[in-house]
Formats: C-alpha cells, structure tokens, sequence
C-alpha cells in the first residue's frame, strides 16, 4: 500500500514539473508569436486594445505583443492599385452594385448627359496610399467611399456635358477633370489616397443605338477631312498669289526705281544746262545750234550751186 501511494505521489511530482515545462513553453511560443516581418513595399500599423501604438513601422523584423493585445496590420504603399468604376455599363458583371440595381429596378444602369441623351461608361482609378494611418483609420470601408466620391463626381460632371464633347470634343479634357475633382474630394475627407492615373475604360451609347453614333463621329470625320483638304488647297493658292505677287512687286518696284533713275539724271543734266544757260545766255544759244546742226547734219542733204550762164544749177549729192 505504501509502495502505490509512494508511486503516485511521484507521478504527480513528475506531472507537475512536465506541466510547469509545457505552460513555460506555450508562454514562450505565444510571445515569440509577436515576431512579424514588413516588406519593402509595406508599412506596419501596430494597435493595442484598438488604439495605434505605432503608425509607421519600417520594413524589416519587428516585434509586437502577440494577439489580442496588439494587432499588426501591414498596407502596401508603393505598389499601385487600381480600382474598377463599373456602375453605369450597360452589362455589368453578376453581383456588382449595378447588376443589384437593374435586379431591384428593371431598370437599366445609364447616365444622361447635358442634351438628354444617353452615355455608358466605365473607369478604372489607379492610385497610391500616401497616409496609411489615414487610409485605415478614417473609413471602414475605404474602397466603397472611393467609389461613391467618384460615381457622384461622374455623374455631374457627364449632365453638364453635351453627348458630343464626351465621346469626341472632349474626351482627354474630361480625363483630366475627373481625376482632378475626385482627387480634391478624397482631400478633403483625409482618405490618405493619392490617384496616379484614370483611365476611361469605355465611353459609349447604349448598343441599340450606338451604329447612329457612329455613323455622326464617320460624317465628322469625312467633314474634318474636308476641311484639312480645303485648307491645304487654300493654303497653296494664296502661296502661289504671294509668290506672284512678290514678283510683280518686284518688278514695279525695278521699273519705279528705273524711271527714277532716268528722271533723276534728266534733272541734272537741266540743271546743268541752266547754270551754263545763266552764264551767258547768248554763248548758249549758239552753242546749243552748233550741236543742232551737227547731230542733225547726218540727216541732211548737201547741195552745190554753180552758175551757169546767168542761171544757178543746183546739184544735189546724197550723203
């Protein structure tokens, strides 16, 4: 009877030193399960009974107190991420917010534009986190506060718009505007988000009458093409005209300065002739009718008189 009570209070020894063993080791486990590594692309968010401890925890192995004391939540922040804006396509995907609104409606997901008619579209928004605390703090649903920003910003911005300037007049300007406007909103609430890049996915009327559509973006086409062409035919025409122009100029001008040079010479050479007159008036004359009669005997007759009898016989002799 000894020797069994001698065998259990041994065991029971044995148990509670394997026991102590085991709890140290669970203890040892659990806490070393507060080891956690961040990557590059990542930041590490560290909250205590709900309230953040540490907001920016850098890449590498850290240490945190296991669960339910703290709880470690890593967010990427240099890799982009994107984010489909499918609300207003005239098929959406099977249990998409849309598909649940033409489900509950029988209505179909569109958007009317500032002239009444009808437009489908579908974005996708890229972006970054910039503010993690923000981005996980702010909003419990982030994504679907992103979404509802930028669906109320679309919607405006498309029924101020005419059907024209969406699909042709306008389509990079409208890119810019919705990127820029939605960007402003998530400012203003703190969302931590910066958006890179918007990207219209499809811009169209609805199927049913999207070959008329067509069918006005071809004829403005062919008018474009129409233009270009007569504005290259007038383009040419008045070069020609102002090459032909520049050539008549030219010319009138070579003329103009001809006569003037002729008309300049005349003038001096009467003024020369007038001072030379004013010298002495009657050497003037004379040697004026000096230089007459010899540039003008060229062209005379030279007689010779001879009498005869009491008669005179003119012979004349051709030069």
């Amino acid at each position: 009877m000894s020797n069994i009570k001698g065998i259990f209070l041994d065991t029971v020894k044995d148990l509670n030193r394997y026991t102590h063993r085991v709890i140290l080791a669970i203890i040892i486990v659990y806490f070393l399960t507060g080891i956690y590594t961040v990557k590059q692309n990542e930041i590490a968010i560290v909250k205590r009974f709900g309230k953040i401890t540490s907001s920016n925890v850098k890449p590498g192995i850290s240490y945190s107190l296991p669960w339910p004391i703290d709880k470690v939540k890593k967010i990427k922040i240099k890799k982009m991420q994107s984010m489909l804006l499918d609300d207003f396509i005239e098929i959406p995907p099977k249990n998409s917010r849309a598909d649940k609104f033409v489900k509950d409606t029988g209505l179909r997901s569109y958007l009317i534009t500032g002239d009444n008619n009808i437009v489908n579209i579908k974005l996708i928004l890229k972006y970054l986190i910039t503010n993690p605390v923000n981005y996980q703090n702010k909003f419990k649903n982030i994504k679907e506060i992103v979404n509802s920003i930028s669906n109320n910003i679309i919607i405006k911005y498309i029924a101020s718009e005419s059907i024209n300037n969406i699909l042709i007049n306008k389509r990079s300007e409208m890119r810019l505007l919705l990127k820029q406007e939605i960007q402003k909103e998530l400012n203003k609430l703190n969302t931590g988000i910066q958006i890179t890049f918007l990207e219209l996915k499809e811009v169209t009327p609805p199927h049913l009458i999207l070959h008329y559509f067509n069918d006005v973006i071809n004829a403005n086409m062919d008018k474009d093409k129409s233009i270009r062409a007569a504005e290259g035919y007038k383009t040419n025409i008045l070069t020609k005209a102002r090459i032909k122009s520049k050539e008549i100029t030219q010319k009138a001008q070579s003329q103009a300065n001809e006569i003037l040079n002729k008309a300049t010479a005349e003038q001096k050479r009467y003024i020369s002739l007038y001072k030379e007159y004013k010298k002495s008036p009657k050497r003037f004359y004379k040697t004026k009718y000096l230089e007459f009669i010899s540039d003008s005997y060229q062209y005379l007759e030279t007689s010779l008189v001879t009498p005869n009898k009491g008669a005179k016989i003119r012979y004349t002799i051709s030069k």
